[in-house]
């Protein structure tokens, strides 16, 4: 199968995986949203949020490398897999036995057993990461689909099942566990290796000087991502931290399945042809034009109307995240195209420059956010500063990057303009419809005044940037001529 066919049918099962869970997950969440407080979910957060970092430190990039690598032999895949599980079980046997230091930073109780539980889980999980990896270079998507599917259908029928039952914050470390432990055994199952017991030092090395610079990048993307929440649960508490993790998720939910799914399949696919800049820069620029098409309107929808969407969906006890909501939704559409930028440092294998424009970006975004919590403690006017200094940062990230595959920072915005000026005028256009239709029902109003706004988007679309719907037309066309064949 050639390369482009690879990666149509790549882009295929991924859409299909991403769909679906994310389906799922706003159908489970909507759920437990209902069942929990935002108590319950800012608690799980306070632990999750150093589980997701300690997570950095267990792959070290060490995936990523295998994934950029062209040609990689066994001995390389087990020494990452072998020096992973060594630094899972040091981790998982920290957040087991000391859980205490959870409750005495936050001033809680219960998060020792939550520590304990998800130590279980880190360890679980890693097994996972090489799999996934070899799965994914090799554009498995379909296998992944199985995995993931199967794991969030299990886990979510146990966590809605949980919370029935009142066993509150529970529900959702269960949920989490059986989702780790279904999708690591799915992986092993799936995936056509096996480690061998061998360890090169050497190897190591030659992976590590690729992944570290790389995990030097997502860790303080990570820290930017992440340091609001810490805080919020430090300074202002869990219910805060609850509302504002909660809307920021929700946020995340109409980009996920466009980001998600094109950057899981162009970074194996353009590691494959890493020595054609110009095609590269070709692919991006159209593939950052779909993406601001279907996404910025998405987005800007959903920041105007998002107190009667909030209301629908989670009802009253989580209202208070509707003006956090719309003012993150600013930042989902600079990360709806902000990924591919990413991935243009990690093909060149550009990790170190990504990494020195990161250091002060990252230093600037989270000393605002700090600054914010500590001053105002207030969940809005952090959201409002974090949008504010992303949006002003992102400049170094996307000038650096062009130069890279020879483009200018307008060639590389220039897609995005007409998608956002029109974008905007939907937004406008679907705040207006919704407080004029006569209508009490909220539903109904949110129904009409989306499909009205996103019709006069679409005819703006074609009549100002018909180009952008053409290479979308294309694209779909090819999408299933490659499902026929």
């Amino acid at each position: 199968m050639n390369l482009k066919r690879q990666i149509i049918t790549g882009l295929s099962w991924n859409f299909k995986t991403q769909i679906s869970l994310q389906a799922i997950n706003f159908v489970v969440g909507i759920l437990l949203m209902r069942l929990l407080s935002p108590d319950d979910f800012g608690k799980f957060a306070m632990v999750f949020i150093a589980i997701n970092f300690l997570k950095i430190f267990s792959d070290l990039g060490l995936s990523a490398a295998i994934i950029q690598r062209k040609n990689i032999d066994n001995l390389y895949i087990s020494t990452a897999f072998w020096f992973q599980l060594m630094t899972a079980l040091i981790i998982s046997l920290s957040l087991i036995f000391f859980g205490d230091f959870f409750n005495a930073f936050y001033g809680e109780e219960i998060l020792d057993q939550i520590s304990f539980w998800l130590g279980i889980d880190f360890f679980i999980g890693t097994l996972s990461i090489i799999p996934y990896a070899l799965l994914t270079k090799n554009l498995n998507f379909k296998a992944l689909f199985k995995i993931n599917l199967t794991a969030l259908s299990i886990s979510s029928v146990v966590g809605i099942s949980m919370a029935i039952n009142d066993m509150g914050i529970f529900s959702l470390v269960t949920k989490m566990l059986i989702w780790t432990t279904v999708n690591s055994i799915g992986a092993f199952w799936l995936v056509k290796w096996r480690p061998i017991f061998k360890f090169s030092s050497q190897s190591l090395s030659v992976l590590l000087k690729y992944g570290l610079p790389a995990t030097g990048n997502y860790l303080l993307s990570f820290l930017v991502r992440n340091s609001d929440d810490f805080f919020i649960g430090r300074v202002i508490g869990a219910s805060a931290l609850g509302l504002y993790n909660r809307a920021y998720m929700l946020m995340l939910l109409p980009i996920g399945n466009i980001t998600s799914v094109l950057s899981n399949v162009l970074f194996p696919s353009w590691s494959k042809m890493q020595d054609d800049p110009a095609e590269i820069k070709r692919v991006y620029i159209k593939i950052s034009g779909i993406i601001s098409f279907i996404s910025f309107p998405l987005m800007t929808l959903l920041s105007f109307l998002a107190e009667p969407t909030v209301l629908l969906l989670f009802g009253e006890q989580w209202l208070k995240m509707s003006t956090v909501l719309s003012i993150l939704c600013l930042i989902g559409m600079l990360q709806s195209v902000g990924a591919l930028v990413g991935l243009i440092y990690m093909v060149f294998d550009k990790n170190i420059l990504l990494l020195k424009i990161n250091i002060i970006i990252s230093g600037i975004i989270i000393f605002v956010i700090i600054g914010s919590i500590y001053l105002f403690k207030s969940i809005e006017i952090t959201a409002l500063s974090y949008t504010i200094t992303s949006l002003l940062a992102a400049f170094p990230s996307f000038h650096y990057a062009g130069k890279i595959i020879n483009a200018t920072f307008m060639e590389l915005i220039q897609p995005l303009i007409f998608p956002l000026i029109i974008s905007i005028i939907t937004g406008v256009l679907g705040w207006v419809l919704y407080n004029i239709i006569p209508i009490d029902i909220n539903f109904i109003k949110l129904l009409l005044s989306g499909i009205f706004s996103l019709s006069i988007y679409f005819f703006l679309s074609l009549k100002f940037n018909g180009k952008v719907i053409d290479e979308l037309s294309s694209f779909v066309k090819k999408y299933k001529s490659s499902l026929n064949e």
